[in-house]
């Protein structure tokens, strides 16, 4: 009888343990989060997997509005410097990506972190995270087509799209 009790517990304990561990799977839908695909919204676009840099940045996103960026910054000194870049809305993309790239390199310089100047005209200056504004099927296409991790206004998390 006790051995019964045993093995019972034993099954009931790995249960548990499995209930536990276990992730819900949430139903597979091809909308964005709550939004209708002719409303305009803003997203933030997780580019970290991606290799988006200022050098192909128009391929990706040429029918919607660019409101920020954020470069990569070298580990060793991301906490000493915050080079977040906001576009302007009145001028180009073409001329919001020059002032960046100035903006980049003057404040590298002014830190004395020279060593990454080397490589932004060869390669383009990665960009680690955009915010965009735009027509829901718009970013539904750039997210899709790049499998790429994005983020509302008011959420917290990163996820990825689930078709």
């Amino acid at each position: 009888m006790k051995k019964l009790l045993a093995l019972f517990l034993f099954i009931v304990s790995i249960y548990v343990i499995y209930k536990i561990n276990y992730q819900k799977i949430e139903p597979v839908s091809n909308t964005l989060a709550n939004f209708s695909m002719e409303d305009y919204n803003v997203f933030y676009l997780d580019l970290t997997d991606s290799f988006i840099t200022t050098k192909n940045i128009y391929k990706y996103f040429k029918n919607v509005d660019i409101i920020s960026i954020n470069p990569y910054i070298n580990p060793i000194y991301k906490d000493k410097i915050d080079l977040r870049y906001n576009f302007q809305s009145n001028i180009s993309l073409k001329k919001n990506i020059t002032n960046f790239i100035n903006y980049y390199k003057t404040s590298i310089k002014n830190k004395g972190y020279i060593d990454d100047l080397n490589y932004i005209d060869i390669d383009g200056i990665k960009i680690e995270e955009i915010t965009i504004y735009g027509k829901g099927i718009e970013i539904y296409k750039i997210i899709y087509d790049n499998n790429i991790r994005y983020k509302r206004v008011f959420y917290s998390e990163y996820e990825y799209l689930e078709v």
